[in-house]
């Protein structure tokens, strides 16, 4: 089992917080000796977590990012995975919805957007690895 990626076989998506700015990326880890292996989407090097709280604090589920198109089903106050522009990156961040504006359906074509979400960043943008 050394080798294979953990969830894999099951479906199970993983996505891991990166050290350098604390942003989510897919994932694979695997079982190592002395840790859990990880290795983050597009990237060369793994990282070895060691205890089960960096475990818990830097790996988690996969997310669904929020999207534009979902202001008209998302709450204020409600805790979201987002994106935004770093140095010509797209980076995900886990964010809290602070105001939903929707636009009146009337003035748009079929395929624009109907709103947009303003976000308030969960910080620090520290890393959880210790």
């Amino acid at each position: 089992m050394a080798d294979e990626a953990i969830g894999k076989d099951r479906g199970v998506e993983l996505e891991a917080k990166r050290r350098a700015d604390g942003s989510w990326h897919p994932c694979q880890v695997s079982l190592r000796p002395g840790g859990l292996s990880v290795k983050l989407e597009g990237e060369d090097s793994e990282d070895i977590i060691l205890d089960v709280d960096n475990a818990l604090t830097c790996l988690r589920v996969r997310s669904v990012p929020l999207y534009q198109d979902d202001c008209c089903y998302i709450e204020e106050g409600t805790e979201v995975l987002a994106a935004r522009e770093q140095n010509s990156d797209r980076l995900f961040f886990d964010a809290v919805v602070q105001k939903v504006e929707l636009i009146p359906r009337m003035f748009l074509e079929r395929y624009l957007s109907l709103g947009s979400i303003v976000c308030v960043w969960v910080l620090p943008f520290e890393s959880s690895y210790k």
